[in-house]
């Protein structure tokens, strides 16, 4: 008679045997299931699989009473032998780091292609403001040549023109103010090739990273 009544009395061959036989089927329905797959995902499925077997018989240890078994020892020390079978010991451990490497590797590809999306957005936003800059000093220029041209002319009425520029006073600021006028307009004239050139640039690189992007994702 059993001395534990609410247990079923099993030996540990009949449960290193159930085991087997269920790990079996498992193993058949997976090369059923997967017969061209990579040994790398045969391998995973057949890993978690039994990863699940185990833990399926650790769930029922308390309504099994292991007559034979050694004292303090679990289910799973109990069906070792039969796990040892169907993988060796150290391949849970190989596949936890495979895991972890495979991880690793998604987390850095998903970096990857948040950059390839962010660069180009980030280089596309800095050729606009470049550009806005070069047309803002551009104008600021060309306000500067014209405003002194444009007060100037303001102060000298129809009927006055012929006396206020009659005056050698008048005739030499007249000549000073159209001289800077030339020398600013000569600097903004220097001043928008060299905009333009370094607008290209930003232009030529924003073409490049958009090119580059959609080869990615043609890949």
């Amino acid at each position: 008679m059993s001395s534990h009544p609410n247990r079923l009395d099993v030996k540990v061959e009949q449960l290193r045997a159930l085991y087997t036989q269920f790990q079996t089927l498992l193993d058949e329905k997976v090369a059923l299931h997967l017969p061209e797959e990579q040994d790398a995902v045969k391998r995973e499925v057949l890993v978690q699989l039994q990863k699940y077997l185990v833990e399926s018989f650790e769930m029922v240890s308390g309504s099994l009473h292991v007559v034979n078994g050694a004292a303090g020892a679990s289910l799973r020390d109990l069906i070792e032998q039969s796990r040892n079978q169907f993988v060796e010991p150290f391949d849970l451990e190989l596949n936890e780091q495979v895991r972890q490497k495979y991880q690793e590797w998604e987390d850095e590809t998903v970096k990857v292609a948040q950059l390839r999306c962010d660069v180009p957005k980030r280089v596309g936003q800095g050729y606009q403001e470049s550009m806005r800059d070069a047309l803002r000093e551009a104008d600021a220029t060309i306000d500067s040549v014209s405003q002194p041209v444009l007060d100037a002319s303001s102060d000298i009425d129809e009927e006055d023109a012929n006396t206020a520029l009659g005056g050698p006073q008048d005739r030499q600021a007249l000549l000073a103010d159209y001289r800077e006028s030339l020398i600013r307009i000569r600097d903004a004239q220097q001043l928008l090739p060299a905009s333009k050139a370094r607008l290209r640039k930003i232009q030529s690189l924003v073409m490049y990273l958009e090119s580059e992007t959609d080869q990615s994702d043609s890949i």
